[in-house]
Formats: structure tokens, C-alpha cells, sequence
């Protein structure tokens, strides 16, 4: 993939950079790193900008970690999941009976009557 320079801010500062992702993916995370230092800038009022940007990579870091540990954790239950033996099929409780087309032909065929 070719490179291309784009021009993206974060914070107060704009910063060139020289990339191999597409602009509009690069402004995603550029704007969603914004995001989380408003919601900084919001609580912490007094703040500098240099501040404010080391609480967001903190935050974003931590997230990161979280993530990190879940994507683990369900990569853990899936294994153990592919190391059970096949289950029979079974019918949820609430399912219902699954009807084919013979199945409803001879259901709607009537009864010879006898009479005695």
C-alpha cells in the first residue's frame, strides 16, 4: 500500500504524518482520542494540555489492558468449548416442533370413518 502524508489533530496540536492506513480510519482514531480528552478537559478544568493528553493515554491504556483480559478470557472459554465432545441434538423448551411436508400432508389427510 502506498503512502500518504495527512494532517490529523490531536488536542490543540496538529501533527503530518506519513501513512499507510486510509485518511478516513486515521481521523476515526485521531477523533476518538479527542473524545476521551474532552471528557478530561471536562472534569479537569485546570489542566494543562500536556496533562491532559498523559490522562488520556492512562485511560486509553487502561482500556487497552481490559480488553486485553476479556479478549483472553474468551479466547479461554472457547477452547474449552472445542475440547468438549460432540452433544446430541436437543430441542430447546421453547422450540418449536419442526414440521415437513409430508408430516403435514399426512396430518391433514382425514381418518377413514368405520362404522360397526
Amino acid at each position: 500500500m502506498d503512502k500518504m502524508r495527512i494532517t490529523i489533530k490531536l488536542g490543540t496540536a496538529e501533527y503530518r504524518l506519513l501513512v499507510t492506513e486510509d485518511e478516513q480510519y486515521m481521523q476515526k482514531l485521531a477523533s476518538d482520542v479527542n473524545e476521551h480528552i474532552d471528557r478530561i478537559k471536562a472534569v479537569y478544568a485546570t489542566l494543562s494540555d500536556y496533562d491532559c493528553a498523559m490522562l488520556t493515554m492512562l485511560n486509553m491504556a487502561q482500556e487497552l489492558s481490559d480488553l486485553k483480559t476479556r479478549y483472553n478470557e474468551l479466547e479461554s472459554r472457547i477452547e474449552t468449548l472445542r475440547e468438549l465432545p460432540p452433544a446430541m441434538p436437543t430441542r430447546r423448551p421453547l422450540e418449536k416442533k419442526r414440521t415437513t411436508a409430508k408430516s403435514k400432508a399426512a396430518a391433514t389427510e382425514e381418518e377413514p370413518v368405520t362404522v360397526s
